[in-house]
This record gives C-alpha cells, structure tokens and sequence, in this order.
C-alpha cells in the first residue's frame, strides 16, 4: 500500500483540481514572501522549493492517514463524505503551490493546493478538487504573520540571549549524536553485523527519533525518518546523503522524489 501511495503522488495533476484563492496585502514583497514562507510551517507542512526569484514556492508532499481522513476530505476538498465514507489517505501533492507577486500597494499571495484521496472501497486513487479551505487557512496565517512582525520587538535581556544561545548549542549537540547514532547503524550494516543486532539499532534509534519529534517536526526529523527507511531497506548509499543533507542542507538539498513511509522528504 504505500508503494501505491508514493505512485499516486508522481502522477500528473488536473487543472480543476486548484482552486482559486487570493489575497493582497500592503507590505513590501519580501516582508510578504517570508510571512508565506512562516505560515506554511504554521499549518504543520513543509516547502520543497523555494524561487524566491520566480515569486514561487513549492510544498512538500504530504499524506494524512487514520480515522480522521473522511473529515478531512469534507473540509479540504469538494468532496461530498457521508457517515459511512471510507477515505483512508488523503494526500497533498508536491505539485501544490503558492505563489507571491508583487502589486501596486504591495504583494499579494496565491496558494494553489493540488489534492489526491484513496479510498478503501473502490481501492483507487482519485484527484479531489479543493474546496478552498486549506487556502483560506495559508492566507490568514500570512495575514497573522504580517500583523505580528508590525510589532516593535523588545529588547531581550542579556540573560535571556545567553538561555537562547546555550538552549541552541544544546539542540545542535543532540542532533549531533543522533546523526552519529544513525550512522553508526549504516557502517554496521556495510560490515555484515548481525541481522538481530542491526534491528536492536534501529529500534533504539526510532525511540530517539520520536523523542526529538516530540520537541516539533522539522526538516531534520523528517530526514532522519526517512534515513530509518532507507537502512530498512539496506540503502546506505541513499541513506548517507539523506544523513549529510541533516548535518548540511544548504549543500544537499532535499531529493525529487518521496523515499519512505512516514514524513515525507521530496
């Protein structure tokens, strides 16, 4: 199944599956492209692409699976869903976009989110037009964002700079040792230790990841889960430069294609 997931994701998009919103704001193009930017975040997605000089940024594929995904069918697209609906995955499309532009009073920012759904009684993947919810919600955080950043910011205490700088000192030691952690399964499985003993490493190395999901989902976890992926599936090669992208994602940006179950890296 998730095989056929990643597939359906890789197809080609219709045209009638974006649905139109758009929203101009009076800021500068740059305070309005970083706000777009923040409240992808917000709403718990991550961008892929970012052509700031194109005014264009792409999301990164997501799926939504569980009990919840006929709800979520009924609110992001156009769906019609019953009591009886059987959506079991409900998928965002790397195709999604939004796009910002500047204007005469400012910039204004069009998102534009392609949508995809399995159903388990049919067993097919079908494009599902969006409603325009998920649309409204990106604009409204942008709007959020931009009131905020009106806002003179305080002066922060020198104590309260030194909290932050040790706080991130800390945070870059962790990921640190996770990254080794998982490197070190990698090397294992390159020197032929033990099936049993590979599957204890990464058993204790899901523990450490979920305990550094816990503290918020970033670029850095989803990379390692997929790293976790690939040593499953005996890839090292492929898991090294996801472990290198972890470490130093401005010289190894994220690969094209979807690579494992779980958060999705494209």
């Amino acid at each position: 199944m998730t095989r056929t997931i990643y597939i359906a994701l890789a197809l080609c998009f219709s045209a009638a599956a974006a649905h139109a919103e758009r929203q101009e704001f009076d800021r500068p193009f740059e305070d309005v492209w970083f706000a777009a930017i923040d409240a992808v975040s917000d709403l718990q997605y991550t961008t892929r692409d970012q052509r700031r000089e194109d005014g264009i940024i792409y999301l990164a594929a997501h799926v939504e699976s569980g009990y919840n995904v006929s709800g979520l069918v009924g609110q992001y697209t156009s769906k019609s869903v019953g009591r009886f609906s059987t959506w079991q995955y409900l998928a965002l499309l790397e195709s999604s976009s939004i796009t910002v532009r500047k204007t005469a009073r400012g910039a204004a920012v069009e998102p534009k989110f392609i949508f995809q759904g399995f159903n388990q009684f049919s067993g097919m993947w079908r494009v599902l037009p969006s409603s325009g919810y998920l649309e409204k919600k990106l604009l409204y955080q942008v709007g959020q964002r931009l009131a905020a950043s009106r806002e003179e910011p305080p002066d922060v205490p020198v104590e309260i700079q030194a909290s932050m700088t040790a706080r991130d000192q800390e945070r870059d030691e962790r990921r640190a040792s996770l990254v080794k952690q998982f490197r070190v399964i990698g090397a294992s499985i390159e020197n032929g230790v033990p099936a049993e003993r590979i599957a204890e490493m990464m058993a204790e190395s899901q523990v450490a990841l979920e305990e550094e999901e816990a503290r918020g989902r970033t670029d850095f976890t989803d990379r390692l889960r997929n790293a976790l992926y690939l040593y499953r599936e005996r890839k090292t090669a492929e898991a090294r430069e996801i472990l290198a992208g972890a470490v130093d994602p401005e010289r190894h940006p994220r690969p094209r294609r979807p690579i494992g179950p779980g958060p999705i890296v494209q």
